[in-house]
Formats: structure tokens, C-alpha cells, sequence
């Protein structure tokens, strides 16, 4: 049986004075009225109300539990009147898991930036491209270019398209030629980026297919920005999302090839658990980074 509402039941019947009156007013019938204060006395193992055919009176317990009941549904409700303001109110602390490179160099400024809109939030940000359990490790929101889902209870919300491109820088290419086929890549160095889905098996778009190539070489890494380095070091080749080597593609230190075949793109998602009252801090920063996404990818 609902106690809260049992609770209710019985501030009415003492406030109008009546098992009828409140059943009235509660719109139900006077046998579930009854049934409500029989369940509290049990629980209370005491009478809390005197009956006769004219009136009622309260016990002495009966007293005591009345002025309890009459706390508890004040406290309750300043604490949904609390809850309601925060709900509406983008304030609090907001934990996020990104991945460290991408984060380093295009999420983190509008992190930032969304904190300085709203300075009443505390963001706690923890970067790391390992698989995370938002639910064990208290993780309001997670970022990642991967929706694989494990956990049927998070929801995942595309947030922008991840383009990719292979790229080396002039030096290596000298030395080394440019491929022009897919197949030429087997001839190459080929940097690894451990984390990747397709870290040996690079894909591409041919046409109106997928083409997987497999790919080795002499350095495998698990951070993208080392990945870059490496490839401003003349390594080799590299696969990376286009947003991360945007300057050093304008300022020609890389450059991209196999141009007629584009690697197939990532695509960053926004993982939340799937709850119906969704913090407001987190729905308003989803929105926010997605509209900036657009803008910048």
C-alpha cells in the first residue's frame, strides 16, 4: 500500500474532520479511506483515532503521528519545490567523460565556454579514451565518436558527423611516393591508433561501397595528438578526423591523400542514462554543444 498517500489520507480525514469529507474530496470510497488509517494504526501499532456515529478524535499517538504527517508533507513539499527550480535552472555539478584528444582540441573550448554562460555549474571533467560505466562511475554524460552500447538503459544522441582524412607531410611523401590505390597503402607505414575499431583495417568509401584495407607499420599509438606528432615527425601516413589537422592541412605541413577515396567517417555521440527526468544542466549542454558542433565541424 502507497504510505505517503496513506498519510495524506489521513491529515485529510483529521483536518475535515471525517471519513466521508475526505473521501469526497479525495475522490475515492469511505472503505478505502478506512483502509488507509487501518494500515497506518497497524503500522503504527497503535489507535490513532477515536470513532463514534457524531465525531472523531485523535489519540494521543494519534496526535503525535498527525503532526509527523503534517512534516513530512511540508518537507516533501519544499524539496519538489527545490527540486522543480533546479530542474529549471542549469547549476550544480556536472560530471563528463571525453575522449583526451578531441577534447584537447574541439571540445574543451566549448566546455568551457558553456561554463562561462552559466557560472553556477561545476564541471568536473574526467578525459580518457577507455569504455566508462556512466551508472558505476557516476557519470552524468559521456562523449565518444563510438555508440556501441553495452547497457540498454543509456540513450545515444548523434552530435555531429566526424569526417577523416590520411594524411603525411611533404617531407614523407618525397621520400616515399603518394599512393593512388588503396592497395598502395601496403607499400606504407601506416601509424596505428590502437583505439580505433578499424586500427589495422582502415576503411574507405569506393563508389557505392566499403573497402577495408589492411594496414601495419612500425608504431602503434593510443592518443591521436601523439598519432599527429608522429606524423609531423615524417613516421608515415596517419588516419585522423579531419578537425584535428585542420591548421596544419591549411598551412600545408600535411597533406592529404588518396582523395578519391574518403575514409569512412566517425560520428560523436552524446551518452546519457535513459531517464525520464533528465537533469537540466545536462539536456541544455547536449543541445548547446550540438548547435556549436555544427558550426565548427
Amino acid at each position: 500500500m502507497d504510505r505517503l498517500q496513506a498519510m495524506r489520507c489521513f491529515v485529510r480525514v483529521v483536518k475535515l474532520g471525517s471519513f466521508s469529507a475526505a473521501a469526497e474530496e479525495m475522490a475515492c470510497s469511505n472503505a478505502t479511506i478506512s483502509k488507509y488509517v487501518k494500515y497506518l494504526e497497524d503500522w503504527m501499532q497503535n489507535l490513532l483515532l477515536q470513532r463514534s456515529t457524531r465525531s472523531l478524535q485523535l489519540t494521543e499517538a494519534g496526535q503525535l503521528f498527525y503532526e509527523y504527517c503534517l512534516r513530512v508533507e511540508q518537507e516533501t513539499q519544499e524539496l519538489h519545490d527545490q527540486l522543480s527550480l533546479e530542474r529549471q535552472q542549469v547549476a550544480g555539478r556536472l560530471v563528463i567523460s571525453a575522449p583526451v584528444s578531441l577534447t584537447l582540441t574541439l571540445i574543451g573550448p566549448l566546455l568551457l565556454d558553456f561554463q562561462n554562460e552559466h557560472p553556477q555549474l561545476q564541471l568536473e571533467l574526467r578525459l580518457s579514451d577507455q569504455p566508462v560505466d556512466l551508472v558505476r562511475d557516476g557519470i552524468d554524460l559521456a562523449l565518444r565518436a563510438s555508440a556501441e552500447l553495452a547497457d540498454s538503459n543509456l540513450v545515444a544522441m548523434p552530435m555531429t558527423p566526424l569526417q577523416r582524412v590520411v594524411v603525411a607531410t611533404p617531407a614523407y611523401l618525397e621520400r616515399h611516393g603518394s599512393p593512388v590505390q588503396l592497395e598502395d597503402l601496403a607499400e606504407h607505414n601506416c601509424i596505428v591508433y590502437s583505439r580505433s575499431s578499424d586500427a589495422t583495417e582502415w576503411q574507405f568509401t569506393a563508389g557505392d561501397e566499403i573497402r577495408s584495407v589492411r594496414v601495419g607499420g612500425r608504431l602503434n599509438v593510443d592518443n591521436s595528438l601523439l598519432l599527429i606528432q608522429a606524423v609531423l615527425h615524417h613516421q608515415g601516413l596517419g588516419l585522423v578526423p579531419q578537425v584535428m589537422v585542420a591548421r596544419e592541412l591549411a598551412a600545408g605541413t600535411v597533406l592529404p591523400v588518396l582523395t578519391d577515396y574518403p575514409p569512412t567517417a566517425r560520428t560523436l555521440h552524446a551518452i546519457y542514462p535513459n531517464r525520464q527526468y533528465l537533469p537540466r544542466r545536462v539536456s541544455v549542454l547536449v543541445a548547446y554543444l550540438k548547435n556549436r558542433l555544427s558550426e565548427s565541424t
